[in-house]
């Protein structure tokens, strides 16, 4: 899967843990996800790559901007404890040798030949954001548009084209930051093209069936089920280095009022159980499997959803973000997400993931194979099993592969 996310920036006239940014990437991508969804609708976000990009923003800001930003993200770091942190999350996934995966970070930062950064800033940036600097001219914007998306392309390995638009440079535009995250896996159990076949999805509502193509294997993965819902992990194949990668998927017992996201949102809020303890639950047992392939592409204005979770000095003229250029002249125009995510027999391809599967000591489940059908709508999370962390999450109202 390949993810870009894009800022817009304008001018108006000793070793830290990574766990605080695990659960501030989770809560915050949960809040978004909350504000984006709409019934009926496929979507698909990178928490990660989101916040990687806000992260530097967070890094340019001060006063109140930077603590209504912090607050959107749930950070309960500081600007001088965050970028260790950050470095410290990045290290095992960006680990040398054979990962068996391929996850690429990209972030740049474009700045109009008019504006100076300070040197502090910059070496933010490039020293522990491990983002390019580049200067552009925005008031000539097909030749800031032609290499932006250029870049975008590049680092998203071909999935996201034309991401920015004419319409989103303006002539206040002054900086733009960017980010692109690209994921691709191999299942560790690939499904046989063979037995893939056009069997009957339902989509709920009045909407009537259709047939669409469905993968089926009997799986060993990782399995919960409750009243409410099934849940499995089905597991990335990993080289020797870097984390457990999985593909979780939640899949409501019935279709009634609640979305899939909205059940899966209920239990980690209303029910205060994290991520971690959530996956905890499950056991390792036999599973007959049916998952539609599936592909969806996403652009979404994420600023209106950041402004209702706090962020709002940031999209003013009031705006401080003075630790970029020592000035109080830029503020926010527009935050773009663009996102990719590709599900198939061989694995999964995103763009904003060996031993029994994660590594870590399970009991295995001896119960007879349970039945996991994905023949209705669902939600999915890619996640970083070893840190306990979301890449990607989406939610897969009617499966296309267009």
């Amino acid at each position: 899967m390949r993810l870009l996310v894009a800022f817009f920036i304008t001018f108006g006239s000793f070793c830290y843990s990574a766990l605080p940014l695990t659960k501030s990437i989770n809560e915050s991508g949960y809040q978004l996800f909350y504000l984006l969804n709409q019934p009926q609708q496929n979507l698909v976000l990178s928490p990660f790559s989101i916040d990687t990009s806000l992260y530097m923003v967070f890094m340019g800001a001060r006063g109140t901007t930077q603590n209504e930003i912090g607050k959107a993200l749930s950070l309960t770091l500081s600007s001088k404890t965050l970028p260790e942190a950050y470095k410290s999350l990045l290290e095992p996934i960006h680990s040398e040798g054979k990962l068996g995966y391929q996850l690429t970070l990209a972030n740049a930062i474009w700045i109009d030949r008019s504006i100076s950064t300070l040197n502090s800033f910059e070496t933010v940036v490039k020293d522990d954001f491990d983002s390019a600097l580049e200067q552009v001219f925005f008031n000539v914007p097909s030749y800031t548009l032609k290499r932006i998306n250029e870049w975008t392309l590049k680092n998203t390995d071909g999935h996201i084209q034309n991401f920015i638009t004419p319409k989103d440079i303006t002539a206040a535009t002054r900086l733009m930051l960017t980010n692109a995250v690209y994921f691709k896996g191999e299942w560790q159990e690939p499904f046989s093209a063979k037995k893939t076949q056009l069997l009957p999805y339902n989509p709920g509502g009045s909407r009537p069936a259709i047939k669409v193509p469905m993968m089926s294997q009997e799986s060993s993965c990782l399995y919960f089920e409750d009243t409410d819902f099934q849940m499995i992990s089905l597991p990335i194949k990993k080289g020797d280095n870097g984390n457990d990668v999985g593909l979780v998927i939640l899949l409501p017992s019935d279709m009634g009022n609640q979305s899939p996201f909205e059940l899966f949102y209920e239990k980690v809020t209303k029910g205060n159980v994290e991520l971690e303890a959530l996956l905890a639950m499950m056991k390792m047992r036999k599973v007959n499997l049916l998952l539609p392939k599936f592909k969806v592409e996403v652009r979404v204005d994420l600023s209106e959803s950041l402004m209702l979770m706090g962020m709002q000095e940031a999209f003013t003229p009031e705006a401080n973000f003075s630790a970029i250029n020592g000035k109080r002249d830029l503020h926010l125009s527009k935050v773009l997400h663009g996102c990719y995510f590709n599900v198939n027999e061989h694995g999964v391809v995103a763009a904003a993931s060996t031993s029994a599967g994660y590594d870590v000591t399970t009991t295995f489940d001896k119960k007879p194979p349970a039945e996991f059908h994905a023949n209705h709508p669902f939600f999915y999370m890619l996640v970083d099993l070893t840190d306990n962390f979301i890449l990607f999450m989406g939610a897969c109202d009617i499966p296309t592969i267009q």
